[in-house]
């Protein structure tokens, strides 16, 4: 999905940088939503979600409104094989990331949707995600 049609879905950003990867990010709905596009790319590889995006929502489960411990048990079961990387949990079967939900941190809790293919170069940074210390 490019710029242009990310725009046409959801409206112009706010604001735009250059991420410390130099990628370009997008800011929406007062900083709650990101959107990140591919180095040297038009192609959108992440969504990034913030706690006041409150009618996110996965199969049923609102991400922001639900308790975190059970929003975290459900996607970690539903993806089967989660991952820990400095602070976050990848779910590469979900295509998502999430942080502040194991943790119970509110101030943390964010969740992102990535591109098939967007940590693959980070794959031998990942640890399995042991659910017995949660």
């Amino acid at each position: 999905m490019t710029h242009a049609m990310v725009e046409e879905l959801i409206g112009a950003a706010s604001r735009k940088k250059k991420g410390f990867l130099g990628e370009t990010i997008e800011y929406r709905r007062e900083n709650g939503l990101l959107t990140t596009y591919g180095l040297n790319t038009n192609e959108l590889v992440e969504v990034g979600f913030s706690r006041n995006i409150l009618e996110l929502e996965y199969e049923g489960i609102q991400l922001f409104t639900h308790p975190p411990r059970d929003v975290f048990s459900s996607l970690v079961n539903i993806d089967g094989s989660p991952y820990e990387s400095v602070g976050f949990i990848v779910l590469l079967n979900l295509g998502m990331t999430l942080t502040g939900f194991h943790d119970d941190d509110i101030y943390q809790r964010a969740v992102t949707v990535f591109a098939r293919g967007r940590w693959d170069g980070q794959l031998s940074d990942l640890k399995p995600f042991d659910l017995a210390n949660f």
